[in-house]
């Protein structure tokens, strides 16, 4: 079985913690019924695991990773080095 986040490259719905207050993307979204699909964790080229839940307009927050978070799968050879 692939592993969705680093073998099929899908993103994950990342899990929430408290209400916060919503963005303005996130109100229009609410107001018109409709879905936002640009939140998300994947992971990106040189083993970045990246996540946003902003809509959009904060920047996006990564972390350099050497293991899949899902499955451990190894995904980066030399641990250590940044790989930028």
């Amino acid at each position: 079985m692939k592993c969705p986040l680093c073998e099929e490259g899908k993103k994950l719905d990342p899990e929430f913690q408290g209400e916060g207050i919503g963005t303005m993307q996130m109100n229009l979204h609410n107001l018109f019924g409709t879905k936002l699909e640009n939140d998300g964790i994947q992971i990106q080229e040189k083993n970045v695991l990246m996540w946003d839940n902003s809509s959009g307009e904060y920047a996006k927050l990564g972390i350099i990773i050497n293991f899949c978070p899902i499955c451990g799968r190894r995904i980066r050879e030399k641990e250590g080095k940044r790989g930028w």
